[in-house]
């Protein structure tokens, strides 16, 4: 049992990180679309002419996404959870949420980088790629605690979950860490110029 708990705990700590880097990511990029212009992100009149442009915007387009998804799904589940029905209709809503949530947030991310004329960024696509084992897990529970209530899987969907909620914020600071970097050295370069 107490295995069990310290896993709760440890899960929750990463989420509510995964919602802290989400949210500061948020923050970057605000302060990057201030910096660049809205255009640039949003305007295909403005050409990336650089890979470093195509993964800021590429980045840019994903975190906007998930932060959106992630609020959205925030609200979703604990609506789901108050509903007054069967627990097991609960839990058909809650994984057919899921699922049908991380398609959307796939479909958004490939429809917004091909409406910009965009390719993926590799943080773009880690992100994706964090996304199809919690998809593919998320899918075995619908059906196994779903519809045959069956138990045997959770440990592993939860194990799955938060490795996710591990690989976000480094993927995540990891673009913002390779940006403060690269703006550090064009400093730097200017200086000694001058």
């Amino acid at each position: 049992m107490d295995q069990i708990v310290d896993f709760l705990i440890v899960s929750g700590v990463l989420y509510k990180g995964l919602q802290a880097s989400l949210f500061i990511a948020f923050l970057y990029t605000l302060y990057v679309t201030r910096r660049r212009g809205y255009g640039f992100f949003c305007d295909r009149r403005h050409k990336l002419d650089n890979p470093a442009d195509r993964d800021l915007v590429s980045w840019h387009i994903t975190i906007v996404t998930l932060f959106v998804m992630q609020l959205i799904d925030h609200i979703l589940q604990y609506s789901l959870v108050a509903l007054d029905l069967d627990y097991v209709v609960r839990r058909r809503l809650f994984y057919f949420s899921r699922l049908f949530s991380i398609g959307i947030f796939i479909v958004s991310v490939v429809a917004l980088h091909s409406l910009r004329g965009c390719s993926f960024s590799r943080y773009s696509r880690a992100i994706v790629y964090v996304l199809l084992p919690i998809s593919t897990t998320t899918l075995i529970q619908l059906v196994l605690r779903g519809y045959l209530d069956i138990e045997v899987f959770r440990p592993w969907h939860r194990l799955v979950a938060c490795i996710s909620q591990l690989a976000y914020p480094i993927i995540i600071f990891s673009f913002i860490a390779s940006q403060l970097y690269a703006d550090f050295k064009q400093r730097a370069s200017r200086r000694a110029a001058q």
